[in-house]
């Protein structure tokens, strides 16, 4: 390792700096900097955690269920988890904050609020998983698996639900979403799982 590192620092410069050669006070330099690896990883998967926590948590908050059902209906391997068929959702749907009892019969009903509720805890659990690094790397790797299980998914939706495609009204950007908050996902998530090794 030292070896490449000096062929790649500085290759044959053995000028001396305090009676010390120059390629050592890099070579030094460089040592402290790759430690910095860990603490980078460790910063990555707290974040990640954090992130997870917070998303499985909001699925406990009604207006959030409500507001992954297009996503969840018309998906061709999720829609099972919901008793109506997809197209029956729309008129139910509501706005962040605004309550409608009508709409929350249907949406209890449909099973809206135990898959979301569920979900939450899958999602908490993946976040746990990842936190759990330091003392358990194995779990880590589980969860870092089942991020990037989940990040395909979410990408999934971005295809099979007819309100992510943006309509044809005039402007020139349409069809297929310019969205891409699901590939932020796939930021992290590799690196912490191939280092789990």
């Amino acid at each position: 390792m030292i070896d490449r590192m000096e062929t790649w620092l500085a290759p044959g410069l053995l000028d001396a700096m305090d009676g010390v050669p120059a390629d050592s006070h890099m070579l030094r330099f460089y040592s402290h900097v790759a430690k910095l690896d860990r603490i980078g990883m460790s910063l990555l998967r707290a974040g990640l955690g954090l992130v997870l926590v917070w998303i499985g948590a909001l699925k406990f908050a009604r207006y959030e269920a409500d507001s992954i059902v297009p996503l969840v209906v018309n998906s061709p391997v999720m829609s099972f988890f919901y008793h109506h068929p997809a197209p029956e959702y729309r008129p139910y749907m509501n706005r962040e904050g605004e309550l409608i009892p009508a709409h929350r019969q249907w949406h209890q009903s449909n099973g809206t609020y135990a898959f979301a509720y569920g979900l939450g805890v899958v999602i908490i659990l993946i976040g746990v998983l990842i936190a759990l690094h330091p003392v358990l790397p194995q779990a880590a790797a589980l969860g870092s698996f089942l991020l990037i299980l989940m990040a395909c998914t979410t990408l999934s939706f971005l295809v099979t639900t007819p309100e992510a495609w943006v309509p044809d009204l005039g402007d020139t950007p349409h069809g297929f979403p310019f969205l891409l908050e699901p590939a932020g996902w796939w930021s992290g998530t590799p690196s912490c799982l191939a280092r789990q090794w």
